[in-house]
């Protein structure tokens, strides 16, 4: 299986790099923007682990940046469940810290795209641990409803895009992400 490369590391190691030096502009932003931008970079380094563990299962867990001589960078796999509640962890930091404003923070990561992902990690995580026996599961799958209900019940201001007798297809052949139902979009520009 490829995926364990030194490259294939890389983006976790970019994620704790902000983290160790965001700190350094502390003072010349709002304690908002702050905490914005460390629930973006945790938000990341929670990606990157996700998809490490859906790979490999265990994995280590490196919360800072290595040296070269670090011991870490020999050290074995954590468990699953250790490495899924950092996961977490850093989610839930993502969706109370994020910015909700979607008109400034349009199209990058905010409040709304963590949740979203925060769902799609639980309800992964909770199914595979109940059909895999690990026991543990309820936590997950009731993170995984409580994140859907949030961006589904607050107000975020997305709802299901229905305009003619073809919504789906509509929603997604759309030359511009229709801010209704599209939380997470990329913008091009034809210029």
């Amino acid at each position: 299986q490829t995926g364990w490369d030194v490259g294939d590391w890389r983006s976790i190691r970019r994620a704790n790099i902000m983290l160790r030096d965001m700190v350094r502009a502390k003072e010349n932003v709002s304690e908002a923007v702050y905490n914005h931008y460390e629930g973006v970079a945790r938000f990341w380094r929670a990606y990157f682990y996700y998809s490490k563990v859906k790979t490999f299962g265990n994995v280590p867990w490196i919360d800072h940046v290595l040296d070269v001589d670090d011991a870490l960078l020999y050290a074995g796999r954590d468990d699953r469940e250790y490495v899924m509640s950092k996961v977490l962890e850093d989610l839930n930091f993502a969706c109370t810290y994020c910015s909700t404003d979607t008109k400034t923070y349009k199209n990058v990561i905010n409040r709304w795209v963590a949740l979203a992902f925060k769902s799609r990690v639980c309800l992964f995580e909770g199914t595979y641990r109940k059909y895999h026996g690990l026991g543990d599961y309820e936590k997950y799958l009731n993170d995984c409803v409580s994140a859907s209900n949030e961006i589904m019940t607050a107000s975020g201001g997305y709802s299901l895009y229905q305009s003619g007798s073809q919504s789906y297809r509509n929603l997604f052949k759309s030359e511009n992400a229709i801010d209704a139902e599209i939380i997470l979009a990329r913008d091009y520009n034809n210029d």
